[in-house]
């Protein structure tokens, strides 16, 4: 109890006692310092103690508060009556009885503010008279930390189902060489019915050579990760090819697990043996490497025209045939060539047989999985050695057809390099929601034992919120870029004060810098405007991705944003930020290409730093949306760089938006719905029940169907008052069950639930007949409000 403990850590003295005790106990240094806050009050409520932390909570000093009601400063005004009565019934009833008694109530700041408070009252008889000890914690975070995670356990069962419906077989070892997971892929793959004829069961048996899980085990042990193609055996017997990818990892007891994902390669390899008959019928000399450029295949003109055989070619064999002239060009140009993921083409002599030196082009195209990686090289060599006598003999009228040629060469290199880095965003988005969903999967998966302490559930549902939040971040990239490239991003203008956005941005970054030892400032200029017209939502997220990357590529020193006003070239007014760092710096070669999308400088830094390399292409492009851009100023390697953004005051779209808006205008009241008969058509179970607990607290009455057929029956067959209609389900989709609905006359509201938000998805559902279309994952109070709106209400 808290008054005993008073009592014995002071040594309280009797009722009989001077009232000097109290002076002692109040001016004690233990409760002045206490990490709560501590409010001494008397019978009639004035305060008579009030210490540190009560300054701090509160906002008001000891000196203004010794003397004072202390209903009238920390309680909220509607609160206040119920509170003196409280302490009126207390005196009345025998106060002497309050021990640690402990409630939450809401408390008051000094700037208005409201805030929940966990309260502990204790009771102290002093010479005949009361007095109150108040112990006071505000529990602000803990209240909006459960909030956070009732949703994020929402979001976590919405994306648990990806690893189990993927198409790549994966599976989980421990480290007694026993399967402990495997998921669908792996079942299909492998020919077993469920996941019991394979957990607790050793890799041994899917192997046709027995040693191959050692192998891979010895090889992980090593470097921590192995890629091995291997002959695997299904349940029935037969064999096929496959390609594993294994990794060294480690349970929460420190115990090795090896997780692999496989693929069959079987017909990959069938390719491979087509690609070289088909070479072999070639007019051209043709070849195939290995990913490290190791040559281990050339077709039958190759050694026809060299006079060479495999021995004499085996590795890197073209010394043999290369004019001397050129052969350090051509070694250093191939050997760096091998060392990226892209096509090249080069052109150089070759000795024939006979000792005649030609010239040929050879192009060579990397072949890659569907992960996006290489698995081998394909080359040819074409004689070239005609064309380029007939080149050196063009008449000037002919010069025309080259340039011709020469810019269709250009637009087939924009070509292949656009699908380069398509597959290079495919490979790095492949890393980027892997690591964070395997973070997922696995600590949601370990928080089922019900023998974890407080502490370790703490702990593991602080990383699942953290690689939860890494994957809403890259997925809101993803569809923020998606929305301008399709011309649907929302943008709303309306006045904005850019000294306090860009105070926001930095108060929000200020941990993530003080993580790293890093000073984060802001300095505004005089001749900054202290309100332009924007869309301030936009211009926060623009400034958020660029002092977020500062910081990321920062490891020590500064980064600083800086605002000023400016003009734009035809003379507009703007705001101006500059976002600068002392961090790694941008090498010249790369500075050209950091604004295209899916480009992180080069390779390594994405493997060092993380990332999807969409933040900066996407700034750029939101900063034009609002009439300005993001630009490099400058970038020294090892010394820092610099961005400026500039968005330019639009006074003449105040309050106007470029698309429909998407929010509702004002919280829906709690009986919003009521008796509304709702039916819910969608094929997912926990999309059903997810739509259910929305509509139901707000008074509807829900019912569901789980294909589009049973939803236009029961639409029929039943009242209803409205319809919400997902549009992608087996056995009828959201479409045409909505277009049948309105030909057999059904009139009530039908609105489309759909994961596509793009405006050919939306015109689409509402051609077929749906009054309006919602977007997918679903906002509660947009759903709310548009069903309310929909039925009058």
């Amino acid at each position: 109890m808290i008054s005993k403990w008073l009592m014995n850590i002071f040594k309280l003295p009797t009722v009989a006692d001077s009232d000097a005790a109290t002076v002692e106990l109040e001016s004690t240094s233990i409760l002045e310092n206490a990490l709560d806050a501590v409010v001494g009050a008397d019978e009639h409520n004035r305060i008579i103690f009030w210490n540190v932390h009560a300054e701090t909570i509160f906002g008001w000093s000891k000196k203004e508060m010794l003397g004072k009601d202390m209903t009238d400063y920390i309680v909220p005004n509607e609160f206040r009556e119920r509170h003196r009565a409280g302490m009126s019934r207390f005196i009345k009833t025998g106060i002497s009885k309050i021990q640690n008694m402990r409630i939450e109530i809401p408390g008051l700041r000094r700037s208005g503010e409201v805030f929940p408070m966990e309260l502990t009252v204790s009771s102290v008889l002093r010479g005949g008279h009361y007095r109150f000890y108040s112990f006071m914690r505000d529990v602000s975070d803990q209240k909006r930390t459960l909030e956070q995670l009732k949703q994020s356990a929402i979001d976590l069962k919405v994306k648990s189902d990806a690893l189990e419906n993927s198409l790549n077989g994966f599976d989980i070892v421990n480290h007694e060489g026993k399967f402990i997971y495997v998921n669908r892929a792996y079942l299909r793959m492998w020919g077993y019915d469920s996941t019991d004829e394979v957990i607790g069961t050793s890799p041994v048996s899917h192997c046709a050579d027995p040693s191959t899980p050692m192998k891979i085990i010895a090889a992980l042990k090593a470097t921590g990760e192995c890629d091995i193609e291997f002959v695997a055996r299904r349940k029935d017997g037969s064999t096929f090819d496959a390609r594993m990818l294994a990794f060294l990892a480690h349970d929460p007891l420190g115990n090795e697990i090896y997780p692999t994902t496989s693929i069959d390669i079987t017909e990959q390899k069938q390719t491979t043996a087509r690609l070289q008959e088909l070479a072999n019928s070639m007019p051209q000399l043709a070849w195939m490497a290995r990913p490290d450029g190791h040559i281990h295949w050339y077709n039958d003109r190759w050694y026809d025209y060299t006079g060479t055989n495999f021995e004499e070619m085996e590795g890197w064999g073209w010394e043999k045939v290369h004019h001397p002239d050129h052969i350090d060009r051509v070694v250093s140009f191939v050997k760096d060539a091998w060392k990226k993921p892209e096509s090249f083409e080069l052109t150089f002599p070759l000795r024939s047989a006979a000792g005649e030196y030609r010239w040929f082009l050879t192009r060579a195209v990397p072949l890659k999985n569907a992960q996006g990686e290489i698995v081998q090289w394909f080359g040819t060599n074409t004689d070239i050695n005609d064309v380029r006598e007939s080149q050196d003999r063009l008449s000037k009228s002919e010069q025309s057809l080259k340039v011709a040629l020469a810019q269709l060469l250009v637009a087939k290199e924009d070509a292949e390099r656009a699908n380069e880095l398509k597959s290079a965003f495919l490979a790095n988005m492949s890393h980027e929601i892997r690591t964070p969903l395997g973070a997922l999967l696995g600590f949601a998966d370990l928080l089922r034992d019900p023998g974890l302490s407080r502490a370790e559930q703490a702990s593991y549902v602080d990383i699942l919120m953290r690689n939860g939040q890494s994957l809403s971040s890259i997925i809101n990239d993803i569809l923020d870029l998606s929305k301008v490239e399709a011309g649907h991003l929302t943008l709303e203008y309306a006045d904005c004060s850019p000294e306090d956005v860009a105070q926001d941005v930095i108060s929000l970054l200020r941990v993530k810098a003080k993580e790293k030892d890093l000073v984060l400032d802001y300095a505004k200029d005089e001749s900054s405007s202290q309100t332009i017209v924007t869309d301030a939502l936009r211009m926060r997220q623009i400034l958020l991705n660029l002092v977020s990357n500062a910081i990321k590529f920062t490891q020590f020193g500064t980064v600083r944003l800086k605002s000023y006003s400016c003009k734009t070239d035809d003379g507009r007014h703007a705001i101006c930020f500059e976002v600068s760092d002392s961090g790694i710096g941008i090498p010249v070669e790369h500075q050209a290409r950091v604004f295209e999308m899916f480009v992180q400088g080069d390779g390594s830094m994405a493997r060092r730093f993380g990332g999807t390399g969409l933040g900066l292409s996407l700034s750029r492009r939101l900063a034009r949306a609002l009439g300005g851009d993001v630009e490099l100023v400058k970038s020294e390697v090892g010394k820092g760089t610099t961005f400026l953004i500039k968005i330019v005051d639009q006074v003449e779209m105040k309050n106007a938006q470029t698309v429909f808006k998407q929010e509702p205008a004002h919280e829906p009241k709690a009986d919003a719905l009521l008796g509304l008969r709702i039916l819910v058509v969608d094929d997912s179970p926990d999309n059903q029940s997810l739509i259910w607990h929305y509509l139901s607290k707000k008074g509807a009455l829900v019912d569901s169907a789980e294909n589009g057929l049973v939803g236009y029956k029961k639409a029929l067959r039943e009242n209803f008052d409205l319809v919400l209609m997902d549009i992608q389900m087996p056995e009828m989709d959201g479409y045409t069950a909505t277009q049948r609905l309105r030909e057999a006359g059904y009139q009530k509201p039908i609105v489309a639930l759909t994961a596509h938000v793009l405006s050919d998805v939306r015109q689409k559902c509402l051609n077929v007949g749906c009054t309006a279309h919602l977007p997918k994952p679903i906002n509660p109070k947009l759903l709310i409000s548009t069903i309310a709106e929909l039925a009058g209400r």
